[in-house]
């Protein structure tokens, strides 16, 4: 995700916590330090977000629990603490990196250039046209949500004051090619599909002409042949599949037939790639018995599309997931996007690949723990492909596994800034915490008292 498209993601999300009761004049704002004042919108906006977190700790550690029963959830606990406590605890110490990163941004002298204004203030009018109404009627001002999208651009710029190059903290190039090395694999690879043009799964007959053709194309690739190529070759292979399925089900050819005619029928358009069990070449067969077996675009995204939020829980999901990723840019913990867009005007010198996140548990396995676990224990740097089979997910991959640390990008511009991020976000907010400790800000009883998390209104 992109930095600007961060934080619409982060404000936009503000539409989502609001509800409940405007601020009255007694309890109008939440915290003060110094000369600095966080109005009760801003406290609403870090209730939610911590609403979210606690609900995930509750949900890690009860994964049958029901989220929708709200008096069952105000009852419990989260790390030992009353549930509505901890949230405004979260709450607060959310608040104090805010005024952190805004105190330390003002006496160290930092700027936001012309540029910076420009996209806070176009991206403040867009989202107050389409969302005034609702911050309005639950007491925040427009000023509030520049204050949202600002607060990205300013901790931006301190963390980049402190950890960039040139930074009192600056943190070496060795040092982030150190962390890629140790949990990133850089890897291209064929994806497979188990099933055919229709998306149906193959039968074991169809299965295992595709396993053939994967070790064909790793055979191919151990002489010499480019996997850039073969990437294209599967994925033209595959579209034409696809699209004789979908003008088949559009003209009415696809009426029931039964399995051999219509692998006979696929084998004739779409050759595949095997490997003679006598010598161990690679050669295109001529016809299978299930060569019509090829399905899902090697191109089609493994996520699961973003489903609309559909109750109390998916709508604080949904906020935490966007708060959490201010500043956190393109790179994540599933892979890093900043890989694999094509530039569009000069040849991208890293197309097809994926950088893969070392998973975990907690973290999530991409593509799958299967090939996640494959690419890390079985793939070696610069060796010979690996051929590995997804069961679950129907696909069979063919991986090339190369050196992280030729990746010199990784040290210039946007991408940098990103890992570095990765590596040293919980730093960076400890030393924003240490900046404002707790006991030097001045809490409203009254808007502690006032707003309740449990009272906000998601609909």
């Amino acid at each position: 995700m992109s930095f600007c498209k961060r934080i619409v993601a982060t404000v936009v999300a503000l539409s989502l916590m609001v509800a409940g009761a405007g601020c009255g004049e007694s309890s109008s704002w939440a915290v003060k330090y110094q000369d600095y004042t966080l109005n009760s919108g801003m406290f609403i906006f870090y209730q939610t977000q911590a609403y979210s977190e606690a609900t995930t700790i509750l949900t890690e550690a009860d994964k049958e629990l029901d989220l929708k029963d709200t008096k069952l959830i105000k009852t419990m606990s989260v790390e030992n603490t009353d549930i509505t406590e901890w949230i405004n605890d979260k709450a607060t110490e959310n608040m104090r990196i805010f005024l952190a990163v805004n105190e330390k941004f003002d006496t160290l002298g930092l700027e936001l250039d012309a540029q910076a204004k420009s996209d806070i203030k176009e991206q403040n009018d867009s989202i107050w046209s389409y969302y005034s109404k609702m911050y309005e009627k639950n007491g925040i001002g427009k000023d509030t949500v520049k204050q949202i999208v600002e607060f990205d651009y300013k901790q931006r710029a301190v963390f980049n004051h402190y950890y960039n190059k040139g930074g009192e903290f600056e943190y070496s190039d060795e040092d982030i090619l150190s962390y890629l090395e140790g949990n990133y694999s850089r890897v291209k690879y064929i994806k497979l599909n188990l099933k055919d043009g229709s998306s149906a799964e193959l039968d074991d007959a169809g299965k295992k002409e595709i396993r053939k053709m994967a070790d064909g194309y790793a055979e191919r690739i151990k002489k010499g042949e480019n996997i850039d190529d073969l990437i294209k070759e599967y994925n033209d292979y595959y579209d034409k599949l696809v699209s004789d399925a979908a003008a088949a089900t559009a003209t009415g050819d696809n009426a029931v037939m039964d399995e051999a005619d219509l692998t006979a029928e696929t084998v004739t358009e779409a050759p595949v790639t095997t490997v003679s069990s006598e010598s161990g070449e690679s050669s295109v067969s001529e016809n299978s018995d299930a060569e019509q077996s090829v399905t899902e675009a090697a191109a089609e995204s493994e996520a699961p599309a973003t489903e609309p939020v559909s109750s109390d829980t998916e709508v604080g999901q949904a906020v935490t997931t966007a708060v959490s990723e201010t500043l956190s840019s393109d790179v994540t913990t599933a892979s890093v996007e900043i890989n694999t867009e094509e530039s569009t005007e000069e040849t991208d010198p890293y197309a097809n690949e994926n950088m893969i996140f070392k998973g975990s548990e907690k973290d999530g396995y991409n593509p799958s723990k299967v090939i996640n676990d494959s690419v890390f224990n079985d793939c070696t740097v610069n060796g010979d492909p690996v051929v590995v089979e997804d069961e679950e997910n129907l696909a069979v991959y063919v991986i090339e596994r190369y050196d992280v640390r030729e990746r010199k990008d990784f040290l210039e511009d946007d991408a940098r800034e990103s890992i570095l991020w990765e590596i040293l976000e919980e730093e960076f907010k400890d030393k924003a915490l240490e900046w404002v400790p707790d006991d030097a800000i001045k809490k409203n009883s009254r808007s502690y008292r006032r707003y309740d998390p449990f009272d906000i209104d998601y609909s």
